[in-house]
């Protein structure tokens, strides 16, 4: 009896040796930038230790970065066993890109392990090199290919990193996106253009309005790729020498045009040009537009296009006009350059009388123009009648402003006792301050937030009180 219990406590005592023993077998050496786990070992025998590896945020590891040394007593894990060669290959089982996942080693019998890891932080990507950075506009779509990608000095592998943006169909400057797979984290970004832009627009021919199909501008892409300059118009073959009327878009592309370059229409037999009707003028370039033809605008610009050196011999030629139609007989009127009045319209001053606005309908030696056309001189506030509903065409007319200049906003006072005021440019007055014309009666204008359109005149109370 004494023993067998001898043997059990014998026994017992060997289990928590070899249990212990077993523990200590791998020992992992303290790391940092991530986590290294080992499998669990039996005390004897040879076989194969699982190591899960887990990179911290931002760092990376290969196999090659994981060192397993045999070590000849379990518990002195640093203690290399003299006379073998002491390192144990490691072999990645399922890893990602950055090293995350399983690794295995065999650990022979009689021996323990000793587990060294390095982790690397991830290299950041720098630049981007594409093949193509710019094209035309053609309605295709385009794409560039990546030619390098550089982390730094370190040129990176083409299957650590994703591409995304490399495409594209429309106008402007569009951005590729590298990022970073594996080793490499963070993103790269290049540019391409597409920056042409070709568009079929509204034509006629000239003499009997027919429509002309196929006429195309073509514009290229600005500097800062947000706007378009057109720099050629296209003509099919079978419109060639036809007498054409074109109408100038104000977007191409989605983007607002904003000008027309030189030799734009060179060649070309464009008797009519129709400008968009835009907040700001076109920049029309020397010798972008014949000097031959009928510049059409709208009112509010007429007055810059007239003295834009560009288009001075279209000026000079009377050839720059503007097209209004009334919604009522009265209209107020104003321009920064001379206007022709066309036929059947009547223009009036208002005059205080007795404590009520009086129109007075101007002498015809007061709309004789410096040309000895009849017309409104430059700067001036006047009251226009004509038929409700009806086209009128309002012509630039030269003579007391010359090309290059800017239109005056301040009023000429042309008209004696008038106290219309031209609105030369758009503006907010002071309420209580004018009146303005609605529906064929002035009115009080009610906010000071209210903005005067261009082109249109306002009862001036301050000049009424003069």
């Amino acid at each position: 009896m004494k023993k067998t219990k001898r043997f059990l406590t014998t026994l017992i005592a060997l289990m928590l040796a070899v249990g212990a023993w077993a523990a200590d077998r791998v020992v992992v050496a303290a790391i940092q930038n991530g986590t290294v786990t080992a499998s669990e070992v039996a005390a004897t025998d040879s076989q194969t230790v699982t190591l899960t590896v887990e990179p911290a945020e931002g760092y990376f590891i290969t196999a090659d970065d994981i060192i397993v040394s045999k070590t000849a007593r379990q518990a002195q894990a640093p203690r290399r066993a003299p006379g073998y060669a002491d390192k144990l290959g490691v072999k990645a089982a399922q890893v990602d890109a950055t090293g995350k996942g399983i690794y295995t080693f065999i650990l022979p019998e009689g021996y323990g392990a000793y587990v060294e890891v390095g982790f690397t932080e991830r290299y950041a990507l720098t630049k981007v090199t594409l093949d193509v950075t710019r094209f035309d506009y053609d309605t295709m779509e385009k794409t560039v290919n990546v030619v390098s990608v550089m982390a730094g000095d370190r040129a990176v592998p083409a299957d650590s990193y994703e591409v995304a943006g490399n495409k594209a169909t429309g106008v402007g400057l569009h951005t590729v996106t590298v990022t970073g797979l594996g080793h490499y984290k963070g993103t790269a970004t290049a540019q391409f253009v597409i920056a042409k832009v070709g568009m079929d627009i509204d034509a006629e021919d000239t003499e009997t309005g027919k429509e002309v199909d196929d006429v195309t501008v073509l514009g290229t892409l600005s500097e800062d790729g947000q706007s378009i300059v057109i720099d050629e118009l296209v003509v099919p073959e079978a419109a060639a020498g036809e007498d054409l009327t074109v109408y100038i878009p104000s977007t191409l592309g989605g983007l607002t045009v904003t000008g027309i370059a030189t030799d734009a229409f060179k060649d070309k037999n464009v008797t009519d040009i129709y400008l968009p009707d835009s907040e700001v003028p076109l920049d029309i370039r020397e010798g972008a537009l014949p000097a031959t033809a009928n510049i059409h605008t709208s009112l509010a610009l007429l007055d810059d296009y007239a003295l834009m050196n560009s288009l001075k011999e279209n000026f000079e030629a009377v050839k720059i006009s503007a097209t209004v139609t009334p919604a009522n007989r009265y209209w107020t009127f104003s321009s920064g350059v001379d206007c022709v009045l066309p036929e059947g319209v009547t223009a009036y001053k208002v005059v205080w009388d007795a404590g009520t606005p009086r129109i007075i309908p101007l002498d015809e030696s007061e709309l004789t123009l410096k040309d000895g056309r009849r017309g409104i001189k430059a700067n001036n506030g006047v009251l226009i009648a004509g038929q409700k509903g009806n086209a009128y065409e309002i012509v630039a007319s030269p003579g007391n402003q010359t090309s290059g200049t800017k239109p005056a906003t301040t009023d000429a006072n042309s008209y004696e006792g008038n106290c219309l005021e031209p609105v030369i440019e758009a503006r907010n007055y002071d309420a209580g301050k004018i009146l303005i014309l609605k529906n064929n009666d002035f009115h009080t204008i009610k906010s000071s937030a209210s903005k005067v359109k261009p082109c249109k005149a306002v009862l001036s109370l301050e000049k009424i009180n003069q």
